[in-house]
């Protein structure tokens, strides 16, 4: 075996043991390249492939070529597969009358631990004009996985300023616009008049809130942040049709869900008692969005976490936006629901022994963005 390159071990890593070293001894390994055809390029003959015993999770691999070719700008490329299916290529540029190369051969630091196999080898004669795959017996060999590697577990997803100015702006207009309904409720005194008026003015904010998020998306840099940001204006929708189907009901179940939207969306505005019942939840859900469109111009990002504890503590914790199913978090209490878009929460909370419960999270009004839930039996 060539000592020279057996001794390289650069940097410090998981170790890729061939499977070979584990039924016997083994001093030399050699992989047995048999080239067919190099259309004309590469006589026939024979190249190989040199491998240390141990192999370092960075490394070079020795390619000894038969016969070399008798021009410049081809070369030879190594592929080699992971267990998952994922790749990793590694090539050299061949040389007139040079037959040895050393290839860098590297495994991904969070490489997948397993089998991985020298799958591929390439001749390419340059520029893609020829490419012919080399026959050659599979080398096989474990990668043994780095242990304590850490990986982001979120990521906030930021709104650019030009994005900012934008909802600061629709911000204003909101307030504009909460103003003239409180006048309007405050001169109607003809409920069925008072009603048609509130439909209106929905129906205008809900076209102002789709132009709105027409052109946040505009201004958008990054797929991810499209994403989101849908999420986002969504959950502003689910709240104005929810206010919408509620005017469409008889009075008396209007007063009744009304009084719950006002409990969930715990207002601010303390003179909003003296509007009439039928109007509390309009109000409430301009005041949402007006509220939704600072929180997010104010911390400049469409994601925050959310800390949720419990007494006892270790509960499990489940979590959805209205209208969708619960998600198991994977961590149970004390945990942090991480880079969770900007929306109405709805966590639930179980422990065996204990009555589960359930709470809204309203990240608009509530920016502390914590959750603490003592459990009954």
């Amino acid at each position: 075996m060539n000592s020279r390159f057996h001794n390289r071990t650069r940097i410090r890593g998981s170790v890729l043991l061939p499977l070979q070293t584990r039924v016997s001894t083994v001093r030399n390994l050699t992989i047995l390249l048999v080239v067919l055809a190099v259309s004309r390029l590469l006589a026939r003959g024979q190249a190989s492939v040199q491998l240390s015993e141990t192999l370092h999770i960075s490394d070079e691999l020795e390619v000894n070529v038969k016969k070399a070719p008798n021009f410049e700008g081809s070369t030879i490329q190594l592929r080699i597969t992971a267990p998952d299916g994922s790749t990793v290529q590694y090539g050299v540029d061949l040389k007139p009358s040079v037959l040895v190369y050393q290839i860098p051969f590297k495994v991904p630091p969070a490489g997948t631990g397993g089998l991985w196999t020298v799958s591929d080898l390439v001749f390419n004669s340059g520029g893609d004009a020829k490419q012919v795959a080399l026959p050659f017996k599979k080398y096989t060999f474990r990668v043994l996985p780095k242990e304590g590697l850490e990986f982001p577990a979120s990521a906030d997803i930021g709104v650019n300023p030009s994005q900012v100015q934008l909802l600061r702006t629709e911000a204003i207009h909101l307030q504009e616009r909460i103003r003239g309904i409180k006048n309007a409720i405050l001169a109607q005194r003809n409920e069925s008049a008072l009603i048609g008026q509130l439909k209106a003015s929905l129906k205008e904010a809900i076209a102002a809130l789709l132009d709105t998020e027409t052109r946040f998306q505009l201004l958008a840099t990054e797929p991810k942040q499209k994403e989101v940001a849908q999420i986002f204006f969504n959950d502003l929708r689910i709240s104005y049709d929810g206010v919408v189907r509620e005017l469409d009901l008889p009075r008396k179940a209007i007063s009744s869900r009304a009084a719950v939207l006002i409990k969930v969306s715990s207002p601010s505005d303390e003179g909003s008692g003296h509007y009439p019942q039928v109007s509390q939840g309009v109000l409430r859900v301009f005041e949402q969005n007006e509220a939704a469109y600072m929180a997010v111009a104010d911390a400049r990002e469409l994601t925050f976490n959310l800390d949720v504890s419990s007494i006892p503590p270790t509960a499990t914790v489940y979590y959805k936006r209205r209208g969708d199913d619960f998600k198991k978090n994977p961590d149970v209490t004390d945990c942090s629901l991480r880079a969770l878009p900007y929306a109405i929460w709805i966590i639930r909370i179980e422990e065996k022994g204990y009555k589960p419960e359930e709470v809204e999270h309203d990240p608009f009004r509530e920016p502390n963005h914590v959750i603490k839930i003592a459990l009954s039996k």
